[in-house]
Formats: C-alpha cells, sequence, structure tokens
C-alpha cells in the first residue's frame, strides 16, 4: 500500500504519472475485457490488457509534468493527447 502524498507547499511536486495509472488502469482493463468478450482465451485478454498499458506508459514518458496534469484533469489517455499535440 502507498502511503499518502503530505508534501504540501513550495516545491511540493504532484505525481500525475500515479494518479493517471491509478484511474487510467482500472479503466483500460474494463474497456479491454469488454472490446474481447468473445476470446475464450485469457492469456490472449491478459497479453492485450499489457500491450495497450505499455502504450499509455510509453505516452506518459514523452509527456512533461504540465502536460501530465492537463490529461489528467481533462481525463484523455495519454496517447490520445500525444496523438492530437
Amino acid at each position: 500500500m502507498t502511503s499518502p502524498n503530505n508534501n504540501y507547499g513550495i516545491g511540493s511536486v504532484h505525481d500525475f504519472n500515479k494518479e493517471i495509472e491509478d484511474t487510467l488502469r482500472p479503466q483500460m482493463e474494463r474497456e479491454t475485457r469488454g472490446d474481447m468478450q468473445s476470446e475464450p482465451s485469457h492469456e490472449v485478454v491478459t497479453n492485450e490488457i499489457a500491450y495497450r498499458w505499455s502504450q499509455e506508459v510509453t505516452a506518459m514518458g514523452k509527456l512533461s509534468q504540465d502536460e501530465l496534469e492537463v490529461v489528467y484533469k481533462n481525463g484523455m489517455k495519454p496517447s490520445e493527447y500525444l496523438a492530437h499535440k
């Protein structure tokens, strides 16, 4: 379990990577499972989830903290933000 960020004030940095991961990953997993309902193989579904998540992680790595904040606050996927940047 992670501890809450109590580092407030001047110079504190909010971790939008963590915020995006905490909200986007469960949503993305639900969407992927829904998209692949007819797929009988759990392994294929798991691999697709891993692939889709790796796309988002790669996109997050290419964004600045300010851009990650915009992505998080607007409920976007990092990959969508990069595609429309």
